[in-house]
């Protein structure tokens, strides 16, 4: 499987919480499923130069997983973290562990902060 990519673009000084949709999709008749199972933990992170800041769906673990939309999950930042950011393109991967101990990364991009 080969990761989607997709973009981000984030304000400086705002508060921001960029989102995520994980789901499962049946090549033969397109029907989605949920991806993510309770057990299962989502890791999404991101390179601020040389520092990997990680968040993940585990409890307390810092991404936010939306209770009304199964697969859903957002990177929370706050305004002081957006203003500590210079004005770049940082890389981020979203990384999944599933319960069997297998893997996927089903996600690539950049957080574009302007």
């Amino acid at each position: 499987m080969q990761p989607v990519s997709a973009d981000f673009d984030i304000q400086r000084g705002d508060s921001e919480a960029p989102a995520i949709v994980l789901f499962s999709l049946e090549p033969d008749t397109y029907q989605t499923g949920i991806l993510v199972g309770p057990d299962d933990v989502v890791y999404w992170s991101l390179v601020v130069g040389l520092e990997v800041r990680t968040k993940t769906s585990a409890i307390n673990g810092g991404l936010v997983a939306d209770p009304d939309y199964p697969g859903v999950y957002r990177y929370p930042l706050t305004p002081e973290e957006t203003q500590a950011l210079e004005p770049a393109a940082y890389p981020y991967v979203v990384h999944v562990v599933f319960s069997d101990e297998s893997e996927i990364t089903p996600l690539v991009g950049y957080f574009r902060v302007s």
